[in-house]
């Protein structure tokens, strides 16, 4: 299970950076590079808000960050994503969180 505490704005997003180092495991001044290298083409800059000047996420464009980190960090992020799914969730949901995220599956004898 991931051990790491998230600052969270007070409507509920999150600073960008502090996903970043969880993912990667470095520094916050790392993750802030990775933030600015991003270009649109991988990560639209409009996907993110400002709080006290820094770069917060709802949900959604969090995913979204975590599947076009750096490749070398990627491999791990789908793993830690996992994680950090996996400990919000409370002990028996996710299961069910991941069959409506899909649909219900149509099986044929």
């Amino acid at each position: 299970m991931l051990n790491f505490s998230f600052r969270l704005t007070p409507d509920g997003r999150l600073y960008a950076a502090d996903l970043v180092m969880a993912i990667t495991g470095k520094h916050r001044q790392h993750a802030n590079e990775v933030l600015r290298e991003l270009g649109d083409d991988y990560f639209e800059q409009s996907n993110y808000g400002h709080f006290k000047r820094q770069k917060v996420l709802t949900l959604s464009h969090a995913i979204q960050l975590v599947m076009v980190l750096p490749v070398k960090e990627a491999a791990a992020a789908r793993s830690k994503m996992f994680d950090i799914i996996e400990s919000a969730c409370p002990p028996g949901t996710l299961d069910g969180l991941f069959w409506r995220a899909i649909g219900n599956p149509v099986i044929s004898a």
